[in-house]
């Protein structure tokens, strides 16, 4: 029982943090530091799961996905617009046995 309590207690303290952030910012413009920090977070948030996967080199499927992730982010400026190109590259290119 008192697992389940150190989880609900923890739902809810994650939840009451985010709920926060929208409370405090509803109706207000962010400060355009606070934007342009936030632009970054996404693109740290995907290096560091990619650099957590160990100290391998990556085959080529990944190198041009990310390739074709980068260019994509280059020319739109948005990080779902990269997945949607880097990921299918990537996929295309372990279909076709590159890797």
């Amino acid at each position: 029982m008192t697992l389940w309590l150190v989880v609900l207690a923890t739902a809810v303290g994650t939840y009451l943090i985010r709920a926060s952030l929208l409370v405090l910012w509803s109706g207000r413009t962010p400060p355009s530091a606070v934007v342009t920090r936030a632009a970054l977070v996404a693109p740290a948030a995907l290096a560091a799961l990619l650099v957590s996967t160990g100290a391998h080199a990556p085959g080529l499927p990944v190198v041009l996905g990310c390739i074709a992730g980068f260019a994509v982010t280059y020319r739109t400026r948005n990080v779902m617009h990269a997945l949607a190109a880097g990921l299918p590259v990537v996929w295309i290119a372990q279909a076709a046995g590159l890797g």
